[in-house]
């Protein structure tokens, strides 16, 4: 089984911040630890070990053994209660090969008579004849034996500490360095120990396969214990076959994407630009079209060999700016949409990639397009909702529609032949729109032979004899009699 280091958060959106080529880091995750006795899980990050109880005991320890061959190390915060005296007994990181649910009650702090195993406790109860001295302290003990005072100097001499039962939070750091055999504590952000020590061989008879974790208890006194894990190193050891992750081997997306956003059902994730080997990928690149992505997935620090591939599609859609359409009242009041127009007024080339709605709601759930023709009718401004589509995108721009009284237009020619075509002077925009206009007709020596209204539209008559006029150009003058009193003149020929 390859092992690799990567330091993340393990959910959908996984965050890389380090890799090297044995070790796994990870934020603390609930289900990779099992806990043992009164331990509780209070919040996302905060473990209660003990309560302020008498005889109590609590230990979180790592679900699976890390490979002490390897670099080991955990940040993490420990509160030792707000009891200063008589509070007890204290926390203890423990490492030890025997199995994920050890510690007992009583004053050794949880992990006393664990043998074999390697503890820095940080007792806060002084047992007389038991402990080097009176102070807080922090110590280096092997196999569970915290009873005994030489033991608490045994490879490297304890440190007092000051009360740390003062209701505050207190930063604790453990590195195991396996190539030098070196461990490294800090406590509170100041060093408490540096020392050398050959671990596998002088504590655990040549093994390596280890359990770790935090231990705490209570006896005569009592104190509440509390535990953050905030990141910790390791590789995994004796891990079981992992099978690869599952998901959509081709995946299509809009626009822009990134690698969290594709969709794999597991959720502790790596990404990688190639089947076997390299490095994972921040979950936060972005994807390209035609990439192809190799995902592999890790259970409690074991990484799958085989990896999920998936083959990436990005559609780039326009965004177009789509104008205002103004439509003109016809007589009745209403005016015709055309939906040409809208490929006019936003550049596309086909219908077949566009439907347009009378809602946003409509147009996202692809339900209830109008009719593409041009026969819809509008009496009111509108605004309405155009869907553009390519095969896995779309986009919903709006579109207003207005309504307005439109400048005539006034054809220069009609047939009074009463043929059913063109029999009239059909100025368009004018009948039902502009009522109170005035149209005159003149002759060509300027004799006024015709008067006609928004209810008299002219035929060819005139008014004094009502009989058709002879073939020839007759001149208009039209007086819209609107607010900006405008007033249109030409010349109109009647033929028949």
């Amino acid at each position: 089984m390859r092992k690799v280091c990567v330091a993340f958060i393990l959910t959908t959106n996984i965050w890389f911040i380090g890799l090297s080529q044995v070790n796994y880091c990870s934020s603390f995750e609930s289900e990779f630890f099992e806990y043992s006795g009164s331990a509780t899980l209070l919040t996302d990050d905060v473990v209660r070990l003990t309560s302020a109880i008498n005889s109590d005991f609590g230990a979180i320890w790592s679900f699976n053994t890390i490979d002490f061959n390897n670099d080991f190390s955990v940040s993490a915060q420990l509160y030792f209660g707000n009891i200063d005296s008589p509070g007890a007994d204290g926390i203890a990181f423990v490492i030890q090969p025997l199995s994920n649910n050890q510690g007992f009650s009583g004053g050794g702090l949880g992990f006393q008579g664990i043998a074999p195993s390697l503890a820095v406790e940080m007792d806060t109860w002084f047992n007389s004849g038991n402990d080097p001295t009176s102070s807080d302290h922090i110590a280096v003990i092997a196999n569970g034996n915290n009873s005994n005072i030489a033991a608490h100097s045994e490879f490297v001499s304890y440190n007092d500490l000051t009360n740390i039962e003062d209701g505050l939070w207190h930063d604790f750091t453990f590195v195991w360095t396996a190539t030098t055999q070196s461990i490294t504590v800090t406590f509170d952000g100041m060093l408490m120990f540096d020392f050398n020590l050959d671990v596998s061989n002088v504590i655990f008879s040549g093994g390596n396969d280890l359990f770790w974790g935090f231990t705490a208890a209570t006896g005569g006194a009592v104190n509440v214990h509390q535990l953050k894990i905030l990141e910790y190193c390791f590789t995994p050891s004796n891990c079981d076959e992992v099978a690869p992750p599952s998901g959509p081997e081709n995946q299509q997306f809009c626009d822009e994407a990134f690698y969290s956003d594709l969709t794999v059902n597991e959720e502790s994730l790596l990404f990688y630009d190639a089947p076997a080997g390299g490095d994972p990928i921040d979950p936060q690149n972005a994807l390209y079209d035609g990439q192809v992505v190799y995902v592999s997935q890790v259970i409690n620090g074991c990484e799958s060999e085989q990896r999920l591939m998936i083959s990436v599609e990005i559609s780039t859609i326009v965004q177009p700016e789509l104008e205002t359409v103004e439509l003109c009242r016809t007589a009745d009041g209403t005016a015709h949409f055309d939906f040409d127009s809208v490929l006019e007024t936003g550049g596309f080339d086909s219908t077949d990639q566009l439907s347009v709605y009378l809602t946003f709601q409509e147009a996202n759930a692809h339900a209830n397009p109008l009719p593409w023709n041009n026969d819809y009718s509008l009496d009111s401004d509108q605004t309405l909702f155009v869907r553009l589509e390519t095969p896995f995108c779309y986009t919903i721009q709006q579109l207003n529609v207005t309504l307005s009284d439109c400048e005539p237009i006034i054809p220069d020619g009609f047939s009074p032949n009463n043929d059913g075509n063109n029999d009239y002077f059909n100025i368009q925009f004018l009948y039902g729109v502009h009522l109170n206009h005035e149209l005159k007709i003149f002759n060509r020596i300027g004799t006024l032979i015709f008067e006609g209204n928004n209810d008299n539209p002219w035929r060819g008559q005139t008014n004094s004899t009502d009989h058709i006029v002879p073939v020839g150009t007759y001149f208009y003058v039209l007086y819209l009699n609107d607010e900006l009193k405008r007033i249109y003149r030409g010349w109109v020929y009647i033929n028949y």
